[in-house]
């Protein structure tokens, strides 16, 4: 049978506290300010795994610079525009204190960065945080695959484990491309919990969910987000519902939520698209080069460490040979991809249907696979999206 709620949570706290126990009994951090020195501060932590000579722990993040200078520096501004009573809308982080909430990769208003922020905006405080969104994300992982997807316990641990050591997560940990990472499970949930069984209650929790994703205003990873899951939350309800009109019922009303979140959010989000429009920086963003990966990155399929170290300790020999950053994804998950292919029941699913579609639509913008790279290429706002997010 499904797993009660307290087991959920449960097996939930347990994961986080197993993958991030160096953290929680031996002194670790996930801090990038900490892991990088930036501070300056003599401090020692402790590993469980310490790296090599000469290797720091940090070496396997994807983008220091965006939990360093961008992410967690926005918590300590937030945490004296709170006690100062001062407008948030001004934006430190550029050279002229440009007007408005961001500048496309900010995310003062985001749940990590306020709760964080409201606790003191200490160490201590962020690492509670940043550990207590883990362990409600993974809550939502399980209940999702059991109660909605109506597969095992098994199948809900393996998803959760995936979620938490994935090579996106791992590389991206206290990011600002990973915040949105850490509310999609709620907002899946909520999808399917609307969709069958629709009422007042559950749609305020869809309205809900949305919000906490769209707190989250660093553009790329949370326009992502937003279409593929949504999409996903679609296929639910054409494997739920046989008729159109109920089919084109529930999809229109899991639209309106998503839509009256975004207008809840007017106060962050208007000021946004009018400085977006008045500094045009959405044309400066679609001006962004797109770096193609070749055919030699496919080796990370089979995770990094096989074959040589990730991002930022990645010797430059390797990076002329794989091309861009292609470090995501993993034997483990790449295999349990592959099992839908066995039976064809699979196949009539669609929400796998549509999880392989974005699948090999994405590797086809990755990889420039003709045809498919051409596709994503008309795609306003897509078509420059980085690698690394997909």
């Amino acid at each position: 049978g499904r797993p009660t709620r307290l087991l959920s949570f449960l097996i939930a706290l347990g994961l986080v506290v197993l993958v991030f126990g160096d953290v929680i009994f031996n002194r670790g951090t996930i801090s990038m300010l900490d892991m990088a020195n930036i501070t300056w501060k003599n401090r020692t932590y402790g590993f469980y795994h310490p790296e090599r000579p000469l290797m720091a722990v940090h070496y396997g993040y994807s983008d220091t610079g965006g939990a360093a200078f961008q992410e967690e520096p926005m918590i300590q501004f937030m945490k004296f525009t709170i006690k100062n009573k001062q407008s948030p809308y001004w934006n430190p982080y550029s050279a002229t204190g440009a007007v408005g909430p961001e500048t496309l990769i900010d995310n003062k208003f985001s749940p990590l960065t306020v709760l964080t922020a409201l606790l003191g905006g200490s160490n201590t405080a962020f690492h509670f945080v940043l550990l207590s969104l883990y362990v409600l994300a993974v809550y939502f992982i399980i209940r999702l695959v059991t109660d909605h997807f109506k597969l095992s316990l098994l199948a809900g641990f393996t998803a959760a484990a995936v979620y938490l050591i994935n090579g996106y997560s791992v590389a991206n940990i206290s990011s600002n491309v990973s915040q949105s990472y850490l509310y999609f499970p709620i907002l899946l949930f909520c999808l399917c919990s609307f969709a069958s069984k629709p009422n007042y209650w559950r749609f305020l929790a869809l309205i809900f969910a949305n919000i906490l994703v769209l707190l989250v205003t660093f553009l790329p990873t949370t326009t992502l987000v937003m279409l593929s899951v949504y999409l996903i939350g679609f296929g639910f309800v054409l494997n739920e519902y046989s008729s159109w009109k109920s089919r084109l019922k529930l999809i229109g009303a899991q639209i309106i939520g998503a839509l009256t979140a975004f207008l809840a959010l007017a106060f962050l989000w208007f000021p946004i698209l009018e400085a977006a429009k008045t500094l045009e920086l959405f044309q400066m963003y679609g001006a962004r080069q797109f770096y193609i990966d070749n055919k030699g990155a496919l080796l990370s399929f089979f995770t990094p460490k096989h074959f040589w170290e990730s991002y930022n300790a990645t010797p430059d020999k390797v990076w002329n040979y794989i091309g861009h950053v292609f470090f995501h994804f993993g034997i483990a998950a790449s295999l349990i991809v592959a099992q839908v292919f066995s039976p064809k029941k699979n196949l009539k699913n669609w929400i796998i249907v549509i999880c392989l579609i974005l699948f090999i639509f994405f590797l086809g913008k990755i990889f420039a696979v003709p045809g498919l790279f051409q596709l994503f290429g008309v795609l306003p706002q897509l078509k420059n999206i980085g690698g690394q997010y997909l």
